[in-house]
């Protein structure tokens, strides 16, 4: 079993100032200044862990940069750029081992079930921004991860 979650009541409103330049803001801005809400991660073995303040969009491009990676029978990692914790994602044969910084506990979930879920809740996710901001839509860093979630299948 794998999930990632976001609550969606926990999505910090962007400022005026952020609203004002969100046309003209950079991918790196966006990934690090916009869009920040609590998660929930669950595999098997570790339970529902909750990640209180994250980048969406930076966790967003990790997981699906990581999907990518595991499709092609690398391992993959999700770093937290606002802090020194990481998530290490290792397939062998069919199964996922999920690997954290701060635990020796390990969990894993099958890479179908991983593969599924990164990309269920990157639209999902994709889909409540967008609506929420429409703006987002027409900017490239929207189109580049509409693109890599496309590419997921």
């Amino acid at each position: 079993m794998f999930s990632v979650t976001f609550a969606t009541e926990s999505l910090r409103e962007m400022t005026d100032k952020q609203r004002e330049k969100l046309e003209r803001a950079s991918e790196m801005d966006l990934r690090y200044e916009y869009f920040w809400a609590d998660f929930r991660l669950a595999a098997g073995g570790l339970g529902v862990e909750e990640f209180p303040g994250i980048p969406v969009l930076d966790f967003m491009f990790c997981l699906m940069l990581s999907s990518q990676e595991i499709r092609e029978g690398n391992a993959g990692s999700v770093a937290f750029t606002e802090s020194d914790l990481l998530i290490e994602l290792v397939p062998s044969g069919e199964t996922l081992t999920i690997s954290r910084s701060w635990d020796p506990v390990a969990g894993n979930c099958t890479i179908a079930e991983f593969l599924v879920d990164v990309s269920r809740f990157s639209g999902d996710t994709l889909e409540y921004i967008a609506r929420r901001y429409p703006d987002f839509q027409g900017h490239p860093t929207h189109r580049k991860l509409m693109d890599m979630l496309e590419q997921l299948g």
